[in-house]
């Protein structure tokens, strides 16, 4: 599996670096979702982007997003500034980084466990404040898209891909991402390439879900005067999200909703597998996690019926 997944690494990254920045692929959160409705929604807190730059400039590596950390039930914990330049080797790879903030340390999933989750609020509306008359399925399904999506994280989004270092946010933790995706979709889809380099599998991932009820449970994080931040920013002030509207998120959903798996191209694998291999990755535990991500999803969908 490592030589394989080796064979393919290399062109990945342009693909994902010019769409979403997704925590660990949109086909990797869609296979690892349960059957049903829910798959299609397992994409949900994705919509928006994980980075951000806080300082409106050119920045290359960035904070974690303020939308990032309410989608995804984590607090950002602080960014720490690095006003020079600084340069990152990761095996035959080498790359200057001319000034940039990066987090502190990790987000993680839940933390402090008070925090509020995107889908326990949307599905705690369905049940109890929306007229029986007025529920849809798809309203309960966006909620258990949310909470899939962040089971499924927790496994591997805040454990094996990393924050905290230069390294680790920069480097590591996107382009092992786009690796997970070349993992998942040989590993678990016995995916291949036909003599054109083109992928022999494909799978319409597709995004869906109420647009309203997650414009909705935005205000509620706001009205029960949530932070997405761990520590005040260099302004001494706690962060929180600001309020779309139902358009806005509709319009998000659309642009995520596509067949994914049309960009995972053979040049693309051969770059990323190198990557692995000289960073010392390892399929077998990508894997693993994966399907405890799985299993965690499960559980956690299991428990919206």
């Amino acid at each position: 599996m490592k030589t394989r997944v080796s064979a393919l690494l290399v062109g990945a990254a342009i693909i994902v670096l010019v769409s979403h920045v997704c925590a660990w692929g949109p086909l990797a959160h869609f296979s690892a979702a349960p059957t049903g409705g829910t798959r299609m929604t397992q994409n949900l807190p994705d919509l928006w982007l994980s980075r951000q730059d806080p300082g409106g400039t050119t920045y290359i590596g960035k904070e974690v997003s303020p939308f990032f950390a309410w989608s995804h039930a984590c607090l950002r914990n602080g960014v720490a500034n690095v006003t020079t330049p600084t340069t990152i080797t990761v095996g035959p790879f080498s790359t200057t980084i001319p000034g940039t903030v990066y987090p502190v340390t990790p987000t993680s999933y839940g933390v402090p466990a008070g925090i509020e989750k995107a889908g326990e609020d949307i599905y705690a509306m369905w049940t109890n404040k929306v007229l029986p008359a007025n529920k849809t399925e798809i309203m309960a399904i966006t909620a258990r898209g949310f909470a899939g999506h962040n089971a499924a994280d927790s496994a591997v989004h805040f454990s094996y891909f990393q924050g905290g270092t230069i390294y680790n946010w920069l480097v590591e933790h996107w382009q092992k991402e786009i690796w997970a995706e070349y993992c998942v979709y040989i590993g678990v889809y016995n995916g291949d390439w036909d003599w054109l380099g083109n992928p022999t599998v494909l799978v319409a991932t597709g995004c869906t879900g109420d647009g309203g009820a997650i414009c909705l449970a935005q205000k509620v994080f706001r009205k029960n005067r949530q932070t997405v931040d761990a520590v005040p920013d260099t302004t001494g002030a706690f962060k929180t999200i600001t309020v779309e509207t139902k358009a806005q998120v509709d319009a998000r959903i659309s642009s995520l909703d596509g067949n994914y798996v049309n960009g995972l191209s053979q040049t693309s694998f051969v770059r990323y597998s190198l990557i692995a291999d000289a960073a010392g990755w390892d399929a077998a535990t990508l894997l693993a996690k994966y399907y405890q991500g799985k299993a965690a999803a499960a559980t956690a969908v299991g428990a919206m019926p």
